[in-house]
This record gives C-alpha cells, structure tokens and sequence, in this order.
C-alpha cells in the first residue's frame, strides 16, 4: 500500500475509535430510565468503560503509526532537500595519462552519437587551450587520434574526416554554419567532434580534456566527457611558442617530419600553430595556489532555477560564458566544469558555441560573443576561500537576466566545507 494510502487508512481508524470512545463515554454515564427502573446500569456503564479503554488503544496505536508514517516522510523529504542542493556538485576523479583518458572517453563520445542516430561523425582537430586561446595539436598527434577514432569506429565507418572545414556567414548574414570541401546536399545529422586539453600553460604536465559533440547545424552539444589528464607533453610536439619580444620563434626539437604531415588529414580552417604570447603563461601559476586541479566543483542553486529553465514549454539553449572573468586560465577551467555537470546532471540544452568561436573563427570580422539563444554567464564572486564565481541566465532577446546560484571550485588540502559530490563518469 502506499503511503498515501496507509494515512487514509489510519485517519478512517481514528474516526472509528474517536466514534467508539463517544459511544462508550454515553454507556458509561447512563442514568437509570423510568421506563426500565430494574435495567443493570452497573454492567452498562462497565460496557462504556471498555468501550472506551478499546477505543483509546486502537487510537494510540493509530497516531503512533501516523506520527512514524510522518517522521519517515519528514526524513525523506530532508534528504532529497539535501540530495537536491547537491545536485550539481562533482568530485574529480584521479588524473589519468592522456591516451588512457582519449580512448575511454572517445568510446563514450561515439556510442552517445550513435544513440542519437548521428550516422557522419566529423573528426577534424585536437585543440590544446591555453590562457583562453586554442592552438591545434601537431599533425603527428591529429593522427594518433583519428587512428584511434577509427579502430573505435569499426565496421561503422561513420568517421570522417572534413576537407577544408571552415565557419562561414550564412546567406543574409543570418547567423553561422561550418562548410567544408565534400559536404552532402543534405549534411543535417550530422556531428562535429569537440576535442580540447586546457592548459595552465605550455609545457604543464596536467589537463583538463574535454571530447565532447555537437550538432554541426544547430551547434548544440550531443555528447560530453571531461577528464583530468596526465602525461599530456607529446601534444606540444610540433607546436611553436612566441617568445617574451614577440619576434623569436622557438619550435620544438621534435617537430614530426615532412613525411608524416603529409600523411595528416587536411583542415585548413584550424588555428595556426603559432601560440600567441598571452596564451604561454598563465596567472593560475601565479596565483599561489600549487594545484591546476580542483578536486571538486560545489555548484548552489537554491531556488532550483536550473530544473525551471529545462522545464520551460520552450527551451532555450544556452552557451557558458566566463568571459567577465579576468584571468582566461581560470575562465576556462571553471566553464569546462560548470558545463559537463550541466550536461550530466540537468535537462538544460548546452551549446558549444564558444568552442566554435574559439577554434574556428579564422578571418571572419566581427563574430558575435553567443550563437546561441541564451547565456550561462560565469562572473567573479570572490568568496574567498574557495575560488568562486556566481552566474546567472540572460536571454539574448531580451537581455533579461536571472540569477541562479554560484559555482566554486575546491582544491586539495583547501576544503573549507563539509560537502557530498557525484564523481565524474
């Protein structure tokens, strides 16, 4: 029975017993009657009595049955009060080598597409983000990483590789659209893989990956994984770093030769390898602060804003922003974690817009900041200790804006709060 029904239940038991007890006071305080003057009032009023006592027994063990029905309830709801509030709350797990973390994660990556009856599967480059920018990863390492893209591929050759990829302006100069070389007439269930390691700097030793997917038409995010990652150096193969004049280059002693460039796929759309001088360093490593890697992001949405805006009739789909955050490192990190919780453990529609703006954005002028309906915009709460950062959610319309809750990031051995996290699959 259910414990809406077991309530019912005993409510019609006090009832009775209540009608009982009223029933046994009137037999116990009888009075003889002139019309029966020789009726045993004695045995009567002794009925009454036990009438009563009965009564009284039925409806103690009623309310005790009642008051545990509504203590169990109490309990539960004060846990999923306490489960809701964290929700969003993750812990990372342990740093892994970077090709361990690349091919669990693209497995995942492939089969969520695959659900989505996503067919074409676009692989076209390994970004490395540094301080905000993305740089692609050498050719050598582009393809390690179509190689194992396409032994996870199978007998499904839905992996690709696109010629040419490019943004472009949409006819009219309604909105963006990715074109490239041997696009289908008719390229609309289509995916796009997100691939990028953030970075404190060149040369770390330690990442955050992200591989993820997305819809190559409407930019939204079909798939998600993010992981910390270790042993991340041979991505800087190849790379060029602009040095502190801006003059000297300094490239790496083991640039892959010509042959295996050749051997690369072509995209002409991705960043040069040149890295910008404000993306070699950045201020996490100045901050004092030991660790790249929180050991957990506490995410507070009090008025369960979240649920509200998933539930709309019709849903936005919004981009995490962090742009008002000053350091472009901790911008970074904070957005990539805010959004895989937000993919994980919410119904919100999530675009890769900013991916796109950030790594393919080539020589066209004036880009918008958003390709998306809607902003998850990231700003610096300065709760110290903890590194803290509110955010709200702003239509792009109407430029209306709510107020959601904070997101912070703990570090090992700086926990300042007793907290219960869900560890990131």
């Amino acid at each position: 029975m259910s414990e809406r029904g077991e309530v019912l239940k005993y409510e019609r038991i006090l009832e009775q017993a209540a009608s009982d007890i009223r029933a046994g006071r009137h037999l116990s305080e009888r009075q003889p009657s002139k019309l029966d003057p020789h009726e045993n009032m004695a045995a009567i009023r002794a009925r009454g009595k036990e009438m009563i006592e009965a009564a009284e027994a039925v409806q103690l063990e009623a309310q005790t049955s009642l008051v545990a029905i509504y203590e169990t309830a109490k309990v539960r709801a004060s846990e999923a009060a306490i489960a809701a509030s964290r929700k969003y709350n993750i812990e990372l797990p342990v740093p892994v080598d970077y090709d361990e973390a690349f091919a669990a994660s693209a497995g995942k990556v492939l089969q969520s597409c695959w659900d989505a009856d996503y067919e074409d599967i676009l692989f076209d480059q390994v970004f490395i983000q540094v301080n905000g920018a993305h740089v692609a990863a050498s050719s050598a390492q582009r393809n390690a990483a179509y190689d194992k893209l396409i032994e996870l591929d199978g007998t499904r050759f839905s992996v690709s590789v696109p010629q040419d990829i490019e943004l472009v302006q949409k006819d009219g100069g309604a909105g963006y659209a990715f074109k490239y070389a041997d696009q289908a007439e008719n390229s609309k269930h289509t995916a796009l893989l997100v691939i990028e390691i953030i970075v404190p700097e060149l040369g770390s030793d330690q990442g955050l990956m992200r591989m993820g997917a997305m819809d190559l038409e409407t930019f939204e995010l079909v798939a998600n994984q993010v992981l910390p990652v270790n042993a991340v150096q041979d991505l800087y193969e190849g790379l060029q770093s602009t040095a502190s004049t801006g003059a000297e280059m300094v490239e790496s002693a083991e640039t892959p030769s010509a042959e295996k460039v050749a051997e690369a796929p072509s995209s002409e759309s991705a960043p040069e390898t040149e890295v910008p001088v404000e993306a070699t360093g950045s201020a996490i490593a100045e901050s004092g602060r030991t660790h790249f890697m929180p050991s957990s992001l506490l995410v507070s949405d009090p008025q369960h804003t979240i649920d509200r805006l998933a539930a709309l009739p019709t849903p936005y789909v919004f981009q995490v922003e962090a742009g008002a955050i000053t350091d472009a490192g901790r911008a970074a990190r904070i957005a990539c974690l805010l959004e895989s919780t937000l993919f994980d453990n919410s119904k919100l529609k999530l675009s890769a817009g900013s991916f796109v703006l950030s790594s393919y954005k080539g020589d066209l002028e004036n880009l918008p900041k958003v390709l998306s309906d809607a902003i998850l915009m990231l700003e610096e709460d300065g709760n110290a200790p903890l590194e803290s950062y509110k955010f709200s959610a702003i239509s792009k319309a109407s430029q209306r804006t709510i107020e959601i809750g904070t997101a912070a990031l703990e570090f090992p051995g700086e926990n300042v709060a007793e907290t219960q996290t869900t560890e990131i699959k």
